[in-house]
């Protein structure tokens, strides 16, 4: 067996494998959170298959394509549900229990590079009372606070939040945040990732091109870690979660002024609901029914906002401070 203990906020739980190698990589994107030895409250236990494929457990109640075209199903018996790609993995989770089973076919390569490693997190974190949502994230300037950014993908997400990174603002994740609640408080936590920024967003941003690997693939990116992006500025600790201050939609791009304007809680939830609760056929999951009542508190007891990105990034910012009351002068006079 082979073991691996990771740490988040919020988490922590082992990995424990058949034996080395079996799956991996599984959680890239948590590479810095690895430390050997201390209690876990989770363990996710990977086996090999015996065949070629693995049954389905109880009644399918979901099948489909995921974002990135992985076709997966999705059945549940009693307690426990399964997330199963056909030939190459199964994940099973049961309400109540700290462990997570996975067996993978020995035919499967590498079957956690695809949608499968991020369901698996997923699946382990809800059940700690830790939510996946899609979302940047960003430290307000000059105060220990997060700023959330919702949009669907490919609305401008990493766009603006390297705008707002550039003109100050502390830079955790362009995608994935993990929301929970503690005490009366509510905490996110931006995932850090290596950013991949698309040949039009460099061009708008031409600081960063020393930092960036090669472009290429279909959507022609090239990749911005964030070692590189430590370079162009300084990055907020990411093994620390932090209380949510501001929400905003991102809306879509026009010619005027880049500006950030208050917009209705209702209007808010809407946007935010759309692309991150999801419904299968026998309505909406119980892990997304908490996630619905996560996201209304947040909304509820949250200012939100929304922003018209315009046509200069360099006025993004700005627009910010302005509708947030962050004052630049003051802060240098501080430091």
């Amino acid at each position: 067996m082979h073991k691996s203990r990771f740490v988040i906020p919020g988490l922590a739980f082992n990995i424990v494998a058949e034996r080395e190698g079996l799956g991996a990589p599984i959680f890239p994107q948590l590479a810095g959170f690895e430390q050997p030895e201390g209690p876990v409250a989770h363990e996710i236990v990977i086996r090999e298959a015996p065949g070629d494929d693995i049954a389905t457990e109880g009644e399918l109640i979901w099948s489909g394509t995921l974002v990135d075209g992985l076709y997966g199903e999705i059945s549940c018996r009693g307690d426990r549900q399964q997330f199963r790609v056909p030939g190459k993995l199964s994940i099973v989770e049961e309400i109540g229990r700290a462990q997570t089973e996975v067996q993978v076919t020995a035919s499967a390569e590498q079957p956690f590079r695809s949608m499968a490693g991020a369901v698996l997190l997923d699946m382990v974190l809800r059940g700690h009372g830790l939510m996946t949502i899609h979302s940047a994230s960003l430290m307000l300037s000059g105060r220990d606070e997060l700023m959330l950014l919702f949009a669907p993908s490919g609305f401008g997400k990493t766009t603006t939040s390297l705008a707002l990174a550039l003109g100050g603002y502390g830079h955790m994740g362009d995608d994935v945040v993990i929301l929970r609640q503690e005490g009366t408080d509510l905490l996110g936590w931006g995932m850090p990732r290596t950013l991949k920024v698309q040949r039009r967003t460099a061009a708008m941003f031409p600081e960063i091109a020393p930092h960036l690997g090669a472009f290429g693939g279909e959507e022609d990116e090239a990749p911005l870690t964030r070692a590189a992006l430590a370079e162009l500025m300084p990055l907020p600790d990411a093994t620390k979660s932090y209380k949510i201050a501001a929400v905003v939609v991102v809306g879509p791009r026009s010619e005027r002024e880049a500006s950030l304007t208050r917009l209705s809680k209702g209007d808010a939830l809407t946007v935010i609901l759309s692309d991150n609760i999801g419904l299968l056929g026998g309505g909406v999951p119980r892990a997304q029914q908490v996630l619905f009542r996560l996201l209304s508190r947040l909304v509820s007891t949250t200012p939100t906002f929304r922003l018209d990105a315009g046509n200069q990034p360099d006025r993004i910012a700005p627009a910010f401070d302005a509708a947030l009351g962050i004052g630049r002068e003051a802060q240098a006079a501080e430091a």
